[in-house]
């Protein structure tokens, strides 16, 4: 931040606001990164997501603006972060079966 303690911003008004609201981008930049790791591993096997990692990827794709992954199935995790994202992001998440313990994941802009 620029050196002015928390408290010191509660007096801020306008546009003094602006250099606090981060981009989407620009707040998790290490998740991001993370994520574009291991969708850019996952093009060497089945499944781009394990099932108990796949509920972990939404946030930081939805943050991200979109993107897909496969995981093997759906589960309790996966189903409740997309109700809630959904609810507070302007993001659409759509699960589609492609076989066999083979989800699709997509996550676009509304």
């Amino acid at each position: 931040m620029d050196g002015r303690s928390v408290a010191s911003f509660s007096s801020l008004e306008g546009d003094d606001l602006a250099p606090l609201k981060p981009e989407p981008a620009e707040v998790f930049p290490q998740s991001i990164g993370i994520v574009g790791l291991c969708l850019g591993l996952a093009r060497y096997s089945e499944q781009s997501a394990a099932e108990h990692l796949a509920d972990q990827l939404l946030l930081p794709m939805a943050l991200a603006g979109g993107g897909s992954f496969t995981t093997p199935r759906m589960t309790e995790h996966l189903h409740s972060n997309i109700a809630v994202i959904e609810l507070f992001l302007p993001v659409r998440i759509d699960c589609r079966e492609e076989g066999a313990d083979r989800l699709r994941v997509e996550v676009s802009a509304n």
